[in-house]
């Protein structure tokens, strides 16, 4: 059986790389969201830097993608977002 160390240590090794996966991800999608049109990207990045816990830099990309957006559901849903996640 493994010991509870190996278990914490395995369990920290998933975390890390999924971490490095969310830098990835924005690294990813940072070309896309200089655009006029790029209200997805933003509130993509706001959802990736909320699972890093970069809540501050999560609300500024939550808060371009609400600007962006057009449609009122879209900037509602945005601004459910940024309510659940601010103190």
């Amino acid at each position: 059986p493994r010991s509870t160390l190996d278990r914490s240590s395995a369990a920290s090794d998933v975390y890390k790389r999924q971490l490095e996966r969310y830098d990835e991800a924005l690294s990813m999608i940072e070309k896309y969201s200089l655009g006029d049109t790029n209200a997805p990207i933003h509130e993509l990045a706001g959802d990736i830097l909320f699972k890093q816990g970069k809540v501050n830099l999560a609300i500024n990309q939550y808060e371009a993608a609400e600007e962006k957006y057009t449609d009122q559901t879209s900037k509602s849903i945005i601004s459910m977002k940024i309510a659940s996640i601010s103190n």
